[in-house]
């Protein structure tokens, strides 16, 4: 008999054609085996009854899943590209029937959606490895940038500065840098779920959590843009706080610079004690005076001896 040519096609499957086939279900595949409808050569398939996916788990119990097939035959057809692999090029979709006893029957599919559904997961599985490895390889660099985003954004303001200011323009500085490492958090975390979403395993093992599954994987690309969206946004938040963070610690009101308790006793024998101020001239002294604190300053040039004292 004349090998059949080697087409790729989607065909329509009937009952008859289904009779040979066998199905051997497990806990987490379905093997189904038997005679491709076009060439009639013996081709066998795997359909795996759970995912991994990038959204939620869903669980559901087995009655019917809908299979696609492609024939993966060892005959050689004629036309068959080198990299085409095996088979005639032929896929179509199969829904296999869960008795209560364990045992699988077959038929064909009876709603357009299963197919294309069906259709949809097998493509998925075909590259899913490829796809997971890259996504953890991906999730590693941004735990890392997670790691070391104190680390840039603490040097933005700086410890000692902070120290400088006053109580109020420190809570708010901190307040500032706390909201923008909050925000920088999730536009990390936004970024990396819209471009590789977040790995689990997903139940596909009937009809049901098929079509629950397609629903998903149909609705990720509006889902991806929203989180890139919020990332986005996320992201000129913590600049502008940063930003806002800079310009209190340079330009906020600075904490006065006090001493212990000094006493400073004048040419004409008369004694200043209090604290020191800072000096806003050269060659003079500002001290809050212990006793009324006024402040008073006092001409270098006048001082005949300084010393600290416990208390004024």
């Amino acid at each position: 008999m004349k090998p059949t040519r080697y087409v790729v096609d989607r065909i329509t499957v009937t009952r008859e054609q289904l009779v040979d086939w066998q199905a051997v279900p497990s806990r987490t595949e379905l093997t189904l085996r038997g005679p491709c409808p076009v060439c009639g050569d013996v081709t066998a398939t795997s359909q795996a009854r759970t995912t991994a996916v990038l959204e939620t788990n869903v669980q559901s119990t087995p009655a019917l899943l809908t299979a696609d097939v492609t024939c993966e035959c060892r005959r050689q057809h004629p036309g068959r590209p080198a990299d085409a692999g095996e088979g005639c090029g032929r896929t179509w979709a199969v829904t296999a029937v869960f008795a209560d006893d364990g045992t699988v029957t077959l038929r064909p599919p009876g709603e357009p959606s299963l197919v294309k559904a069906a259709e949809a997961l097998r493509l998925h599985q075909a590259g899913q490895l490829t796809a997971l490895r890259a996504a953890a390889d991906r999730w590693t660099l941004g735990v890392s940038a997670l790691i070391g985003l104190t680390a840039l954004i603490l040097p933005a303001v700086g410890r000692d500065v902070i120290r400088t200011l006053q109580p109020w323009a420190q809570i708010v500085t901190g307040g500032l840098l706390a909201v923008a490492a909050a925000a920088a958090t999730f536009a990390t975390l936004w970024a990396y779920r819209a471009a590789y979403g977040l790995p689990v395993i997903r139940a596909v093992d009937d009809d049901a959590s098929l079509l629950n599954w397609y629903a998903v994987y149909q609705a990720r690309p509006v889902e991806a843009a929203s989180q890139l969206r919020r990332a986005i946004q996320a992201a000129l938040v913590t600049v502008v706080l940063l930003a806002a963070s800079v310009g209190v610690a340079v330009f906020g009101p600075a904490r006065p610079i006090t001493s212990a308790p000094i006493q400073i006793t004048l040419s004409d024998d008369s004694v200043v004690c209090g604290l020191f101020l800072t000096s806003r001239a050269d060659a003079r002294l500002r001290v809050r005076r212990a006793d009324d604190g006024a402040v008073a300053v006092i001409v270098v040039a006048e001082v005949a001896r300084i010393k600290p004292v416990k208390a004024c």
